[in-house]
């Protein structure tokens, strides 16, 4: 393949990778501006004692949605290995932990290592 190929599809990975950013800013404001107004809302139904509010095709319902956090880490890991409850644990390796133990030599057991190869198109300074 010539460099010219490799070049144009370069700088077309560059353009849309620079399109992607402005695009996810855009997304990522417009959801904290949603965020806002919703917490509002939620605000204003709670004062007016409504849990559901209908205006023309619209309808607003307040609900509840449940989050967990482990007040005491080792209470719950001995609740875990008493009861055998494994399945409260997510099947997920923290990353940066084993990152930093291969890099001490550490070989943590039943842990396996892939490499997916990727590509990182940059702007050279100056060169735009």
């Amino acid at each position: 393949m010539n460099q010219v190929k490799i070049a144009a599809q370069m700088v077309k990975i560059h353009t849309m990778d620079v399109a992607l950013g402005k695009l996810s800013a855009a997304v990522s404001k417009q959801k904290a501006l949603i965020d806002a107004e919703e917490t509002k809302l939620i605000q204003m139904l709670r004062k007016a004692k409504l849990d559901t509010c209908r205006s023309g095709s619209l309808r607003a319902s307040l609900g509840e949605r449940e989050h967990f956090g482990i007040e005491n880490w080792d209470a719950f890991v001995g609740f875990v290995k008493k009861t055998r409850a494994y399945d409260l644990f997510q099947r997920r390796i923290n990353s940066n932990s084993l990152k930093e133990k291969l890099k001490k030599g550490i070989r943590v057991p039943g842990v396996s290592v892939f490499k997916e190869p990727t590509v990182s198109v940059t702007v050279v300074k100056g060169k735009e």
